[in-house]
């Protein structure tokens, strides 16, 4: 559906569109950036759903972001989900959007994560997407 402000919802029966996949991982010690996910040649990510998880008692931004920037933001444009956690108070967050309306990237453009600071703890994500 088209409108004022672009497109409103992308069905997810979208010729060429893939079947929802899941994408996890975890990372510890590390505050450099890590690939989570890579589109096949010439399709887009689009986010169904981001959970994260961080198991230290430091704050930590654990970012999800389209692009190979070296952290969320070098292209603010770019962020999907970028959550302030502790172990102690919040230790996990989630966003989900309904399937077709969550974050798009261009085309070819990978799904980055990385941890703010050093942890010696895992922090993790699930990512759930589809191909378009």
């Amino acid at each position: 559906m088209s409108g004022i402000v672009g497109t409103i919802h992308v069905s997810a029966a979208t010729v060429g569109a893939s079947a929802v996949t899941v994408a996890k991982t975890k990372i510890a010690s590390s505050t450099t950036r890590a690939t989570l996910i890579t589109p096949s040649s010439g399709k887009r990510v689009r986010i169904i759903s981001v959970q994260t998880r961080w198991g230290a008692t430091a704050l930590a931004r654990l970012e999800t972001y389209f692009g190979s920037g070296a952290n969320i933001t070098t292209t603010n444009a770019n962020a999907i989900f970028d959550p302030l956690l502790d172990l102690d108070s919040q230790p996990t967050a989630s966003q989900t959007w309904p399937d077709g309306a969550g974050s798009v990237g261009a085309v070819d453009a990978v799904v980055s994560v990385r941890v703010s600071v050093s942890n010696v703890e895992d922090a993790g994500w699930i990512v759930v997407y589809r191909e378009e």
